[in-house]
């Protein structure tokens, strides 16, 4: 089952669990994931000032198939 399967099949099922036990546990182990994706003023700052850049086309964007490129080159050096 891929990630994404899971992730809806536990949005699809949540509403009916009725054990609050459960339910504390699920957004406990979920909370703690969630903390670790969250980005601190000056990272939030830099992407904004980067957003900005981009938006004024001054910055340097690339494709997907780009990164994935320099990404494997630099593997392969």
């Amino acid at each position: 089952m891929t990630q994404t399967a899971i992730q809806n099949q536990i949005i699809e099922l949540v509403p009916f669990v009725e054990n609050k036990k459960i339910l504390k546990a699920i957004y406990t182990i979920i909370e703690k994931e969630a903390n670790l994706l969250k980005l601190s003023k000056e990272q939030m700052d830099e992407l904004d000032r980067r957003e900005e850049s981009y938006l004024k086309g001054e910055g340097k964007s690339y494709t997907w198939d780009e990164v994935q490129e320099r990404i494997l080159g630099e593997k392969n050096v």
